[in-house]
């Protein structure tokens, strides 16, 4: 008969036996505990007539008063099998603390990862006035000098803007468990690099020049690089801000809804920012200048690399909910860890005269001998994340997402922030008169990467 009855479900679609199906389930599932009421009071008033317990029907007293009810064998046997084949399965015989726990539901996938696409916007990039210009008919003597009439800024005095950058992250995790209450999982985003570029040369700008602060004077000076008559040439700036991270964690399910469930998170994570400027000069007397003769070449280079290491515990809380087809996830996170940061400043002036070997020194404009070289710092600091996620199912393994992240850090170097504007030049050749200057000084700014995230999620 059992033959027959599920090759009638399969050729006649299934629908309405499913729904029979169903019906039966249930109503076996309530007569069963009808019948055990029954047993128990039929037990009871069975006891009470006859002041004592009968063989096989009666009902043992214990000293603490519990009850223990004997049915007939075959009626126990009968109510056993009905219980053990009904109650195991039935969705309605699973108790809040079986759903708290992750339920005797046995889930087929071990895996579940995803692929995102990011489109995040950070910071804006402070700088000093790195380039300016005079207009033609200004004495070479203030060309480029801050402050005096007719001068122009062509980079830096205000923030550039970073804009938005691409990037990508994968996520990957197993179930540690049948019941999807423990988990492992690993992320990893990167950020492709955000640069920016400046070039000009003397044939747009007759008068090129580097801008500071002369500490020997205490008044603002410039080093010429471009002069009509006198000396031709080109600047050029460049940056760089590399940015990735990842983390490793333990995944804890906790209380559960019909509706949605709660995830613990616990783990590793590391994070870091790479950022790099680079300031170059060049140009050539076209005629005599002093005692420069003419034909003389000079180069004048000043590199500042700043690296950012993050390493820490992680704790946070991912938020579920779910209807018709839609998720909603949010995500809490916060890292507690050492952030280890390394600042390196170096600079290099290439002089060639007519006829002669170039020869190269160990300092450039903004990088003298009082500030060149490595400096290293560490200290404590908490990182928290943010984000929200939509999903849309597709399949029952597949799903669509969009979504927001943001990542915070309080204290970061940054490349352009640790340039001191005032300038000793007579550091070279020497002896130093006035304030030795520049200095290095650790100069940390808050830093907040954010933006839209688009992926998709699979289990597996």
């Amino acid at each position: 008969m059992l033959f027959i009855f599920f090759k009638n479900l399969i050729a006649t679609g299934g629908q309405q036996w499913v729904n029979l199906l169903f019906r039966a389930r249930m109503l076996a599932f309530w007569s069963r505990q009808t019948l055990g009421i029954l047993l128990v009071m039929v037990s009871l008033l069975t006891s009470a007539a006859t002041g004592a317990p009968k063989e096989g029907t009666g009902v043992t007293t214990d000293a603490d008063l519990s009850l223990t009810v004997h049915a007939p064998s075959e009626l126990t046997s009968a109510a056993a099998s009905l219980s053990n084949s009904l109650s195991s399965s039935s969705p309605w015989n699973r108790s809040w603390t079986e759903l708290n726990r992750g339920g005797p539901r046995l889930e087929t996938d071990c895996f579940w990862g995803g692929v995102e696409y990011l489109l995040w916007n950070s910071p804006e990039r402070e700088l000093p006035p790195l380039v300016t210009t005079s207009l033609v008919g200004t004495d070479q003597s203030a060309a480029g000098v801050l402050e005096q009439p007719g001068t122009i800024i062509l980079l830096g005095g205000e923030a550039i803007q970073a804009g938005r950058h691409p990037g990508g992250r994968i996520t990957l995790g197993k179930w540690l468990n049948p019941c999807h209450t423990w988990g492992i999982g690993v992320r990893f985003f990167e950020l492709a690099g955000t640069s920016f570029g400046f070039a000009a040369t003397d044939d747009e700008f007759p008068i090129l020049a580097r801008p500071f602060l002369n500490a020997s004077t205490g008044q603002q000076d410039a080093l010429v690089m471009a002069f009509p008559g006198v000396l031709t040439g080109a600047v050029q700036v460049q940056g760089e801000t590399d940015f990735w991270g990842g983390d490793i964690f333990l995944k804890r399910r906790g209380a559960v809804h019909p509706c949605g469930h709660f995830d613990f998170i616990v783990g590793f994570q590391h994070g870091r920012i790479d950022d790099h400027l680079m300031i170059s000069s060049h140009s050539t007397a076209v005629s005599e200048n002093g005692s420069i003769p003419q034909g003389t070449q000079l180069t004048i280079r000043d590199a500042i690399r700043t690296r950012n290491d993050f390493n820490g515990a992680s704790l946070g809380v991912i938020a579920n909910w779910a209807r018709r087809g839609c998720r909603v996830e949010l995500l809490a996170k916060i890292g507690l860890g050492t952030m280890s940061q390394q600042a390196a400043i170096q600079g290099t002036t290439t002089m060639a005269l007519p006829n002669l070997p170039p020869t190269t020194s160990s300092q450039g404009l903004l990088a003298q001998p009082s500030n060149a070289g490595v400096f290293q710092s560490n200290r404590f600091l908490a990182c928290p994340e943010w984000g929200v996620n939509f999903l849309w199912r597709l399949s029952p393994r597949v799903s669509i997402k969009a979504g927001y992240s943001c990542i915070y850090w309080s204290h970061l170097l940054q490349a352009g922030n640790q340039i001191d504007f005032q300038v000793n030049p007579t550091q070279v050749p020497g002896p130093t008169v006035g304030e030795v200057r520049p200095l290095f000084s650790l100069q940390q700014t808050a830093y907040l990467v954010h933006g839209l995230t688009f992926g998709m999620t699979c289990r597996f």
